[in-house]
């Protein structure tokens, strides 16, 4: 088996997307575009003719040197491949990433998870997920009832969806929650370049509520890819009257337009208020893993 480093500026493109297209583990944030938004540097690792791929998102870490880190805004750093991810392939996708560097720190799937002794895993961030293939009717069984009283506040208040939002509108909005750190502004920028992008493939779609006096309430990003419905960048104006009824709104909102259809919301939780929130639609825990080396 042929794993060699590629630098990114000598990755093929066509077969790189087309490797993460296909791949059975395939998701939004391995696509050149996404990475190329949201990575200051990253390098790659392939399996003969980009059979498999691995990104490689690194920082010069002034005390580790070349360091290995998930990059702002990508969740998890797969394998991506075309065949099953046997042991072995994995196996050898990690003794050459260890090989290249000695300081890690990624989060990945299951499948993707390096063999006993290559790393040690540490506490992950969960994540969850809400299949929406049942009528809405079933989905909303599993409301809380917490989210039951916010949704029926909402209705109350003549909350309107807006669908036509531009990337730069939502992005100020997750700005304005997110902070103005060095951090908060790399993430306002590069959630500006994968929102335009989605929307440029066709593969995402912005959401947002407003009052009624027309002001921006809550709003989301949701990436489309593998079947999946990705929620970017969730936010809300806490300072308005109503902003915490029309974020539950939001995704209600979606549930009602997507429900038994063959998609997976995935909550792609960043902080507690939104795992609190997916828990409270009835979504289900996902076992991404954090490995340290």
């Amino acid at each position: 088996m042929q794993i060699r480093f590629v630098p990114r500026e000598e990755i093929d493109k066509v077969k790189w997307n087309s490797c993460v297209h296909y791949a059975l583990n395939g998701n939004i944030f391995g696509y050149m575009w996404y990475l190329d938004a949201m990575a200051r540097q990253w390098d790659a690792l392939v399996e003969g003719d980009y059979e498999s791929v691995m990104p490689l998102t690194w920082q010069n870490h002034w005390w580790h040197g070349k360091s290995l880190q998930q990059a702002q805004l990508i969740r998890q750093t797969d394998i991506y491949s075309i065949h099953v991810l046997s042991s072995s392939r994995v196996e050898a996708f990690w003794q050459a990433l260890v090989q290249r560097f000695s300081h890690i720190r990624l989060q990945t799937d299951h499948a993707s998870a390096p063999p006993a002794g290559l790393a040690k895993r540490a506490p992950a961030e969960r994540n969850f997920q809400l299949a929406l293939f049942e009528p809405y009717e079933l989905l909303a069984e599993k409301f809380s009832p917490a989210l039951v009283e916010r949704l029926a506040r909402a209705e109350k208040m003549n909350l309107v969806p807006n669908n036509n939002l531009k990337p730069e509108r939502v992005a100020a909005l997750y700005q304005q929650q997110d902070g103005r750190s060095i951090a908060a502004r790399e993430r306002f920028h590069g959630l500006q370049r994968v929102m335009y992008q989605a929307l440029h493939r066709g593969w995402g779609f912005p959401a947002g509520i407003q009052n009624e006096a027309g002001e921006l309430l809550a709003a989301d990003f949701f990436g489309i890819s593998h079947e999946q419905l990705v929620s970017l960048a969730p936010a809300c104006d806490a300072r308005k009257p109503g902003a915490a009824e029309a974020q539950a709104y939001l995704y209600y909102y979606l549930l009602r337009q997507h429900a038994g259809r063959p998609f997976v919301l995935d909550f792609n939780v960043r902080t507690e208020a939104d795992a609190t929130r997916a828990r409270d639609f009835g979504a289900s825990t996902i076992a991404d893993m954090l490995y340290i080396s």
